[in-house]
């Protein structure tokens, strides 16, 4: 089945979701923000050496949207 041109108007996400019955992965939304500014702090140890060179504003509401 081909998606519609008109698939813009539906009020459905069309982002994809993985789920199982412990997990779910999707992309982040807006109010995600306290559980990703926690993990992230949490993680800064590990994520540091895999990453580029955090930003001093790395943690902040406007880098989680921007992301």
């Amino acid at each position: 089945m081909t998606r519609s041109m008109f698939r813009f108007l539906s009020r459905q996400p069309d982002t994809p979701e993985l789920f199982g019955t412990s997990h779910l992965l999707r992309l982040p939304r807006n109010g995600d923000f306290r559980q990703w500014h926690q993990l992230r702090s949490e993680s800064r140890a590990f994520l540091q050496p895999w990453e580029p060179t955090w930003r001093s504003d790395e943690l902040t509401e406007s880098a989680f949207r921007a992301a």
